[in-house]
């Protein structure tokens, strides 16, 4: 995708990021902290569903891409057990878009939930041939598609 950058010291764009809140009441309710540890650090509020994670403490992060100050990431939590059991070993998985200039988030879908039933397929996101946006590709509903203009 042009523009694009990689996350200094990471070949695959991984990036070992800090949630911090689920766990703790958070002042807002349904929002947790994700740190990026590149750029000087950035911190962003990010929305999540205390209802259906575990812990905070189980998050993996992987970013996609950036571009310019557009950061595609997706982050996952461990799904809290249901009752009888169900979805232990899940997982609660998200698809963001954060804005490094304005340290925001600008969009936050929920692409794969146990707890919610929400499914998705691979690949879970599909960019657009022009680079202005990219969908994700949910198969419990129907696909998202997130424009990822600067300016939009």
């Amino acid at each position: 995708m042009e523009g694009e950058e990689d996350v200094p010291g990471s070949s695959v764009m991984a990036a070992t990021m800090a949630l911090v809140a689920a766990s703790a009441p958070a002042s807002v309710p349904g929002q947790g902290y994700i740190f990026l540890p590149f750029r000087g650090g950035v911190p962003f509020d990010v929305e999540i569903d205390v209802a259906t994670i575990a812990s905070a403490n189980e998050h993996e992060a992987q970013i996609l891409t950036m571009r310019g100050d557009l950061i595609v990431m997706v982050d996952s939590y461990a799904s809290k057990p249901g009752e009888n059991g169900t979805c232990t070993g899940g997982r609660e998985v998200w698809v963001r878009l954060l804005d490094m200039a304005a340290r925001r988030e600008r969009s936050a879908i929920l692409a794969r939930s146990c707890r919610r039933g929400v499914t998705a397929s691979d690949p879970l996101v599909t960019w657009d041939a022009d680079g202005s946006g990219y969908t994700i590709n949910l198969t419990s509903a129907a696909a998202v598609r997130v424009s990822a203009e600067q300016d939009g």
